[in-house]
């Protein structure tokens, strides 16, 4: 996960007012980032807790904090974990998985407001990298 480039801050902008637009339409970006900001947090398509969306990487479960069982590059509930379920190209419940119908899911107040996927063909999906560039730079 390297330095993102002005276009791909451009398109983080873009994508994150249309994905959760729809949420906060009153709002600016940096406000509706703020508002999920350990408040949405992530579910596997199986139900499990895949970690809270938080830029606190002392939270221990922040999909940031590299220490613990969510932002961990091994976690075995972890995104980021490229051999495991949910992050690896290959698992049908994988955020990274490009032909997945099962993504994880973004909830916030206990509403599904999107899903974490680079496939495209979902609606209301959030790229996995650039949800990682806005919270856990």
């Amino acid at each position: 996960m390297s330095r993102v480039s002005v276009a791909q801050q451009i398109g983080l902008m873009l994508g994150i007012s249309l994905v959760f637009g729809n949420c906060f339409a009153s709002r600016s970006l940096a406000q509706t980032l703020f508002e999920l900001d350990g408040r949405a947090y992530l579910v596997g398509a199986d139900g499990a807790f895949l970690g809270l969306v938080s830029s606190n990487p002392g939270d221990e479960k922040s999909i940031c904090n590299q220490l613990g069982d969510y932002g961990n590059l091994s976690g075995e509930n972890s995104v980021w974990n490229r051999q495991g379920n949910y992050g690896s190209s290959k698992s049908h419940l994988s955020a990274y998985n490009p032909s997945t119908e099962l993504p994880p899911a973004i909830y916030y107040r206990k509403a599904q407001i999107g899903f974490l996927t680079v496939n495209p063909q979902i609606d209301n999906s959030f790229d996995p990298d650039l949800l990682f560039q806005a919270f856990c730079k």
